[in-house]
């Protein structure tokens, strides 16, 4: 006997013509619909998956490295209530970051996250770790010169 899915709608079971007809789809969308959602992977997530412990890994790993190499910001920037941004070294890429996570997992005999999910990661998780664009890398001479530019231009305009 073959085993063919239901079609309810509302509760309760209709023949698959009417399903149709209720919802303006062929049969060939119909089938499509039905083959989807037989897949292999029904009640249980891949293997592949993420699991919370891959997640809190790439985030501590992250804010391990800005608290050892990052330049923390006195205040959040005008118009922001949030955390203040820690800045990494413009030499440092998000790229390079990834290496040393993926190799201290692997010295570690650990599962580690690919590329992209870690690069998700970091942004939904710890957006206020940025990496310094050349023009946020600045030391405190460059600063002290801006600042006074700044000041100039304003004592102009007002």
């Amino acid at each position: 006997m073959r085993n063919r899915g239901k079609c309810t709608f509302r509760g309760q079971e209709i023949c698959a013509y009417t399903f149709r007809l209720l919802f303006d789809i062929r049969r060939c969308a119909l089938k499509s619909i039905r083959q989807s959602s037989r897949h292999g992977n029904t009640g249980r997530k891949p293997k592949h998956a993420l699991v919370f412990t891959d997640v809190e890994r790439v985030v501590q790993f992250i804010c391990n490295y800005a608290e050892e190499f990052g330049i923390p910001q006195p205040a959040a920037p005008r118009g922001r209530d949030d955390t203040a941004p820690i800045y990494l070294h413009n030499g440092s890429t998000k790229m390079n970051i990834y290496k040393l996570y993926k190799a201290s997992c692997q010295e570690a005999c650990v599962r580690f996250v690919e590329k992209s999910s870690s690069q998700s990661i970091w942004s939904a998780c710890i957006p206020h770790i940025k990496v310094a664009s050349a023009r946020d890398d600045m030391c405190a001479t460059c600063e002290k010169l801006r600042r006074k530019i700044w000041i100039r231009y304003r004592k102009r305009t007002n």
